[in-house]
C-alpha cells in the first residue's frame, strides 16, 4: 500500500524566533567536548593496535610493535593538527554574529501576503509543479479567508472554523485530498481548484 505524500512546508522564521525567545531555548548546537572525543579515538586506536600488533609480532618479531606504535603516534599528531586548524578557522568566522544578523534580517522581512501566495501558485502551475502549487494555494486560501497571516500550525479545519467560511468547506476538502493524495495531482485539477477558490473570494 503506497504511503500518502506530504508537502513539507518551511517553518515561519518569525514564529521560530519568538518561540526561542519565550522558552529561553537556544538554536545554537552544543559545543564539542574535544577531550572526550580524543579519549574515544585513543581507546579505539589502542584496541586496533593491539589486534594488529599481536599477529605481526608473531610473524616479524617484537620490534614491529615499536615501529607500529611510532606510526600511530605520527598519525595522531597529524590528526590533532588538522582539528586545531579547523577550530581556528571556525572561531575566525564568528558564527554567533552571523546567526544574529540572519535573525535580524528575517525579522525585517515582511511575511508573504495572500496575493503573493496566489501568484506563487500560478508560477508553479506554469512550471508544471502541481504539488508545489497546492501548498501556495493553501496559504492563499487561509490568508484570504482569515484576512490575516495564518498560523503555520493551523489545519484546514482550523481555518474554516476561525474564518466562519463554511461555504468553502467543499473546496477546502478537495484541496486537502489533492495535497495528501498518494497520486500526483494534475495541473488541470489544480487550475480548476484555483479558479473555484478565486470565484469564492
Amino acid at each position: 500500500m503506497a504511503a500518502p505524500l506530504f508537502d513539507w512546508v518551511r517553518a515561519d522564521p518569525q514564529t521560530l524566533t519568538e518561540a526561542f525567545e519565550r522558552t529561553g531555548a537556544s538554536g545554537k548546537p552544543p559545543s564539542v567536548d574535544w577531550s572526550e572525543y580524543a579519549g574515544l579515538i585513543a581507546e579505539r586506536v589502542a584496541e586496533w593496535l593491539g589486534d594488529v600488533a599481536r599477529p605481526l609480532g608473531r610473524v616479524f618479531g617484537p620490534n614491529v610493535q615499536t615501529w607500529l606504535g611510532w606510526t600511530v603516534t605520527g598519525l595522531a599528531f597529524v590528526l590533532v593538527v588538522v582539528i586545531a586548524i579547523r577550530m581556528i578557522r571556525a572561531f575566525n568566522q564568528r558564527p554567533g554574529i552571523v546567526a544574529l544578523e540572519a535573525v535580524v534580517a528575517r525579522r525585517r522581512a515582511p511575511p508573504f501576503t495572500g496575493e503573493q501566495h496566489r501568484l506563487a501558485a500560478l508560477a508553479c502551475l506554469e512550471r508544471e509543479e502541481a504539488r508545489l502549487a497546492l501548498t501556495s494555494i493553501w496559504w492563499w486560501f487561509a490568508a484570504t479567508a482569515l484576512k490575516e497571516q495564518p498560523d503555520p500550525a493551523m489545519t484546514t479545519r482550523d481555518v474554516l472554523r476561525r474564518s466562519r467560511r463554511e461555504d468553502l468547506r467543499a473546496r477546502a476538502q478537495k484541496l486537502d485530498r489533492l495535497r495528501f493524495s498518494a497520486t500526483a495531482p494534475t495541473t488541470t485539477d489544480v487550475r480548476e481548484l484555483l479558479r473555484d477558490f478565486e470565484a469564492s473570494f
